[in-house]
């Protein structure tokens, strides 16, 4: 043991596909340190997620900000 603290990053990924939803949070669960969650839904859930976990990072589904493709916001 090297005696550092441990880094934990907790990330919510929102998007409205099931399907990129679930891989991203594989993925991002295969990173050491990482806990990844989703959130699907509108705008009130996200955040809602947001106050209950408050995560250090948000991957966002950008139709959400009235973009294409996914924004991270840290």
């Amino acid at each position: 043991m090297s005696g550092h603290p441990q880094l934990h990053l907790d990330v919510l990924v929102a998007d409205e596909s099931d399907i990129t939803r679930s891989r991203m949070v594989a993925l991002l669960g295969e990173l050491p340190h990482v806990h990844a969650f989703e959130c699907g839904g509108g705008t009130a859930e996200i955040l809602r997620s947001i106050d209950e976990f408050g995560p250090a990072c948000v991957i966002l589904d950008a139709p959400a900000l009235g973009a294409v493709g996914n924004d991270v916001i840290a």
